[in-house]
């Protein structure tokens, strides 16, 4: 998919009334090639499963792109509990443009982690041996946020927008779903 493409479907899913006047932000504004340079980076920190390096790694990123942009950076932090495993700590990366603004905010979310190993593999030896570095998955949405959050902030546009980079989604093996998945989305909500 060009960058283009990829900009109009972004631009697409923000609210009208946010662009009820003159857009602040055109399609054109969005750097598919930036947004690959974000993916290039996440994919060169390896397994980004919840307390890895990369998993840290990917956090300090997000963090650095984000204090390069106008608004406000926050954290999710919190432990949840899943029956038959270690409590798994979760650490949400938000970033706030107008944070001033309380009411009709959107919200836009991805998850950053990866799978601890590739569980879907059909040699099931291979499970627990190599982990997955999550270019797809846990990556590409990461990658594109991280540059729509460039893109606004360039525009100045102060508009309540909240984008948050989610943690702890993919966490636990298959045996634990549902309760072992989307722990920092629930932490966070």
């Amino acid at each position: 998919m060009g960058s283009k493409a990829l900009g109009l479907i972004l631009m697409a899913i923000l609210p009208t009334q946010i662009w009820a006047q003159d857009p602040l932000v055109n399609a054109t504004d969005f750097e598919g090639r930036q947004a690959w340079f974000h993916l290039e980076q996440l994919v060169s920190f390896g397994e980004r499963y919840t307390g890895s390096p990369g998993n840290e790694q990917a956090k300090n990123y997000m963090r650095s792109v984000f204090q390069n942009c106008q608004g406000q950076l926050r954290e999710s932090h919190g432990t949840m509990e899943v029956e038959g495993t270690e409590p798994v700590k979760i650490e949400n990366i938000w970033f706030q443009f107008a944070p001033e603004v309380k009411e009709n905010r959107l919200l836009l979310g991805t998850h950053f982690d990866t799978r601890p190993w590739p569980d879907r593999e059909e040699d099931e030896s291979l499970h627990r041996v190599r982990g997955v570095i999550g270019a797809c998955d846990g990556g590409s949405g990461t990658a594109i946020l991280l540059e729509l959050a460039s893109v606004l902030s360039e525009k100045n546009a102060n508009i309540p927008v909240d984008i948050v980079m989610f943690d702890a989604e993919e966490p636990l093996p298959k045996e634990f779903i549902p309760k072992g998945y989307f722990l920092g989305s629930r932490k966070f909500v």
